[in-house]
């Protein structure tokens, strides 16, 4: 009889060792002891088999695991099982398809990912992520599913970087200083029932609508979500808005705030946004192969783009930009073309304006702060009736730009041109600039200027080594100079001349010219007056 206690015990500690592990399961337990296999999740992996759950105990586990099995990898709790990667590399990476990962606390990946998503259909589910450059980092994941995850304190809280069919639902990601979620070029997501807060949606896709998106929320505000419908006018919403493939929309009194982006709109023909205020976003309005025109806009303390636009054909006017952060007022990605953005003010922001593309006309815009225009492969575009105050125009690797009736002053530099040709300055004042007023630098050639007011550059007015830049009209009239002696052409650093340099300044409004058809006009009522008279006679 005293046998059957002991044989009852020995099943207890059988089915006991049977739930901790399961058929072909491993534990893990930092303390050690008798029913832990293993103190080190990682060597654990590097134990298991394929298809194999481990248990990991209670504990903080200082490791950076490589998931490198077809495995279960199960904590026991999010709370009350971490794992902390010290700030070194990924904390967690998966290198397999199939894996399932749940009930952890996951930290300390700072400049890294706290879970680095390496292969196809990866589960994972009951986590908190904290204190990473990339919370989840799903680059070319394919069937993910994140659920039931606590994402806080990261630069991005989950990556989904040219992914596909990959699903986030019933989560919350807070204080992500660039976004909640962020997604590049992905395809057919389902994001659904999240709750970001201080940081938001980055749909940075052509095919937005390919996408599901429901019941979300940034800050407590909707995320309004809009695809493959026409002729929608939206007033008055507030919150985050997501609009793709459609036709006519009109947005007016929209207002968001403290999010990742404001207004994403992609594949749009013809909009219209007007009357609209924006606040504390990473970036507040992305504009992706659409037409249309954007006014009466504020937009305050951003701090990466104000207004990215990565389109065409697009009209901006009256919109004014404002911040003491690192943000761009206006960023032009390299498809830009025939766009103009006019009567607006840009507000000490790192760069006012950084641009690219062709065809875009940048006419009576105000700009405070360290660099005003960046123009880095611009070409057949135009600035006139601006004023700068600050470095005013960079420009690299362009070409056919005219610079008219500007103001530039109180920077480093005014003009800087370095391997760009055909720019025309004219009609300018460029002034009190630490450096140099202009500089040409590079293979910089058949470069203008003339008729500008030139002053007070503390460096030299202007430098131009090349010796293939024009610094007067060629006919009797060049720049006026603070610094000409008086008498003979005006010596450029460098080595070029201006051959007629200006006793007086420049009335800077550049004269308008008479258009071709009235001069053929004119000439043609001339030369019949001349045959009428001849006639008489």
């Amino acid at each position: 009889m005293k046998m059957v206690p002991f044989m009852l015990m020995l099943v207890v500690m059988a089915v006991m060792s049977i739930s901790l592990r399961g058929a072909d399961g491993v534990v893990v337990d930092d303390d050690g002891g008798s029913w832990a296999d293993y103190t080190s999740i990682q060597e654990a992996i590097n134990a298991s088999s394929n298809g194999d759950t481990i248990v990991v105990y209670n504990g903080t586990y200082y490791e950076n695991v490589t998931v490198n099995r077809i495995v279960n990898l199960t904590g026991n709790g999010s709370s009350d099982t971490i794992i902390d990667g010290q700030d070194t590399e990924d904390v967690v990476r998966t290198v397999v398809n199939w894996v399932n990962i749940s009930g952890f606390l996951v930290r300390n990946a700072d400049g890294q990912s706290a879970v680095n998503v390496g292969g196809k259909n990866t589960a994972i589910d009951n986590c908190t992520i904290e204190m990473a450059d990339i919370g989840v980092d799903a680059r070319w994941a394919e069937s993910l599913t994140c659920d039931n995850l606590t994402v806080s304190d990261c630069t991005r809280g989950i990556y989904l970087a040219y992914s596909h069919e990959s699903t986030v639902k019933w989560s919350e990601l807070s204080d992500c200083s660039r976004s909640g979620i962020d997604t590049i070029n992905s395809h057919t997501l389902d994001l659904n029932n999240l709750s970001l807060l201080g940081c938001g949606l980055s749909l940075d896709d052509q095919n937005v609508d390919t996408h599901v998106i429901d019941n979300c929320t940034v800050n407590g505000q909707p995320v309004h979500y809009y695809v493959l419908v026409d002729d929608l006018v939206l007033d008055g919403l507030e919150g985050d808005l997501i609009v793709g493939s459609c036709d006519n929309i009109v947005v007016s009194n929209f207002t968001s705030s403290n999010s990742s982006t404001g207004l994403s709109l992609a594949q749009v023909n013809g909009f219209t946004l007007s009357n609209s205020y924006f606040n504390g976003h990473y970036r507040s309005i992305l504009v992706e192969g659409s037409t249309g025109s954007i006014s009466n806009v504020t937009i305050e303390n951003s701090t990466s783009d104000y207004i990215a636009l990565y389109t065409w054909h697009v009209d901006i006017d009256d919109v004014h930009l404002s911040g003491l952060g690192p943000g761009e007022g206006i960023y032009f990605g390299s498809q830009c073309h025939n766009i103009t953005v006019t009567n607006s003010t840009i507000d000490h922001l790192s760069t006012g304006i950084r641009i690219r593309g062709e065809n875009i006309t940048v006419d009576n815009v105000t700009a405070y702060g360290p660099v005003c225009v960046w123009a880095d492969g611009l070409r057949y575009s135009a600035f006139n009736n601006c004023s700068f105050e600050g470095s005013g125009l960079y420009i690299y690797d362009s070409h056919n730009i005219t610079v008219t009736n500007c103001s530039m002053y109180d920077g480093s530099k005014g003009v800087y041109i370095d391997d760009t040709n055909h720019v025309t300055v004219t009609y300018c004042e460029i002034f009190d600039h630490s450096n140099f007023c202009i500089q040409l630098a590079g293979d910089s050639r058949d470069n203008l200027f003339h008729h500008n007011n030139i002053a007070d550059g503390v460096v030299a007015n202007a430098y131009d080594d090349t010796g293939d830049n024009t610094w007067d009209d060629g006919i009797s009239e060049g720049n006026w100079w603070d610094d000409w002696n008086g008498s003979g052409p005006y010596t450029v650093d460098g080595g070029a001349e201006d051959a007629y340099p200006l006793s007086d300044p420049v009335e800077t409004t550049a004269p308008e010219k008479v258009p071709e058809f009235g001069l053929l006009l004119t000439v043609t009522m001339i030369l019949a007056l001349m045959v009428i008279i001849r006639r008489r006679r």
